[in-house]
């Protein structure tokens, strides 16, 4: 658990490792529920080969110049280098 920006609209999130699934949720959740960032990480060929992921993310981005938000959904496939 990460919490930044203390003060009246905290900024937090959380990480959990459920199997072989990364679960990351989070955002300014204290002013509005909607704001919860969701992302979904999963091996696409399993724990032997965890570099090759799937990606699901619902992410909400707050303008501070208005009190506009949009929601982005998206879904990638990508491939994490590791040294």
């Amino acid at each position: 658990m990460e919490v930044s920006d203390v003060g009246a609209d905290p900024n937090i999130n959380v990480r959990v490792e459920i199997f072989d699934a990364i679960i990351n949720a989070g955002g300014r959740v204290f002013s509005n529920i909607n704001n919860t960032n969701i992302s979904i990480q999963r091996p696409i060929l399993g724990k032997e080969n965890s570099n090759f992921m799937l990606e699901v993310e619902k992410k909400t981005e707050n303008f501070s110049y208005s009190l506009e938000s949009r929601t982005i959904l998206s879904a990638r496939i990508f491939y994490r280098f590791t040294f």
